[in-house]
Parts: C-alpha cells; sequence; structure tokens
C-alpha cells in the first residue's frame, strides 16, 4: 500500500494503510462475494477522504478501527455509487447529528422489511437490490454496514438463525442498531 501511494505514511492514511494490510492479509469470510484488493480498496478510501466525502470523524480513526471500515464485503463501485445515493436521495440520513443513527438510519425509513424479492440477474448490484426489495434481519443489517463503511465508520456485524445486527463506532462509543 506504501508503495502505491505516498500518502500512506503518515496520520490517518498510515492507520487505514495499516488497518487495510491487516485485515486483508488473507482469505476470510469477507473475501467470499469479491477478492478484495487491499490495494485498491485502501486507494478507494483514501480517494473518498481527500474529496472530503467522508465522515470527519474518520481522521481520529485508530488502525484497529480501519480494519471494521475496509472489510465491507461489496466492490469498491459499490461503496462510491452508495456514497453518492445517500446524499442526493437522503443528505438526512448523512447530516443526522445522531450519530447511533447517522447514515444507518435507511433501514428504518426506505428498506421494507418482508421477505426479500427474488434476486435479480438484471445488473443492478446486491446493494440496491436490497435497498429495493427489502428483506428481514439479514438484508437490513447489510444495509446498515454498507451505509455505515461507506462514509469511513467502523462497523461489525454479526448473524445468527432467524436474525442478524451490527454495531458501530460514534464518538461516545460503540453503539448496536438492529438488536
Amino acid at each position: 500500500i506504501q508503495q502505491a501511494s505516498p500518502q500512506a505514511g503518515s496520520g490517518i492514511l498510515q492507520r487505514l494503510a495499516l488497518g487495510t494490510a491487516l485485515e486483508q492479509a488473507g482469505p476470510g469470510e469477507n473475501n467470499q462475494r469479491f477478492n478484495i484488493d487491499p490495494v485498491k480498496r485502501y486507494l478507494h478510501y483514501e480517494k473518498a477522504y481527500l474529496a472530503g466525502e467522508l465522515d470527519p470523524a474518520f481522521a481520529v480513526m485508530t488502525a484497529w478501527d480501519s480494519r471494521m471500515i475496509t472489510d465491507e464485503p461489496n466492490s469498491e463501485a459499490d461503496l462510491a455509487w452508495y456514497r453518492e445515493m445517500l446524499k442526493n436521495y437522503r443528505p438526512d440520513h448523512v447530516y443526522n447529528p445522531d450519530y447511533r443513527w447517522r447514515y444507518s438510519r435507511i433501514v428504518r425509513t426506505d428498506v421494507p422489511y418482508r421477505e426479500p424479492l427474488p434476486e435479480q440477474h438484471d445488473g443492478t448490484s446486491r446493494i440496491q437490490q436490497l435497498l429495493c426489495g427489502g428483506g428481514k434481519c439479514g438484508p437490513r443489517a447489510f444495509v446498515g454496514r454498507i451505509a455505515l463503511r461507506s462514509f469511513g465508520i467502523p462497523t461489525w456485524g454479526v448473524q445468527q438463525p432467524g436474525h442478524a445486527a451490527l454495531a458501530h463506532w460514534t464518538p461516545e462509543g460503540w453503539t448496536i442498531n438492529l438488536g
């Protein structure tokens, strides 16, 4: 990562590089859907950070926190699409002063709680299908996770039979959504 970016040598970008390298060091559960290239993933977040697209609190994240940002199983294109979509479609969620629901509130306002619609093979991404088709706990938690990670907020999720939840960083400490 540091060979690909001279910016990766100090501050938050160094911590992001270290966290990304640690999380993406080998195959794991998050590499099942996509083969995540740690250099490409880092460069995606570096570009978004330098463009001012990430949450203002991103700059205080530790290397440990960064592991739970860059481990998003969806593609860099999905992350960029989600950031742009949420800023245009629901800016109230982007600028919500309540960090507990900043970004992830879309799960409650726009993702229907119902049996998920069958997966479409029409070129729309999985995350776009979940937004439109809804679902119960799992699909809603996945939408909440990408909402947070796309803006640089560390997120951790858990699944069990019949339920899923997520926890994420806030300035006051970690909190649980959908749990």
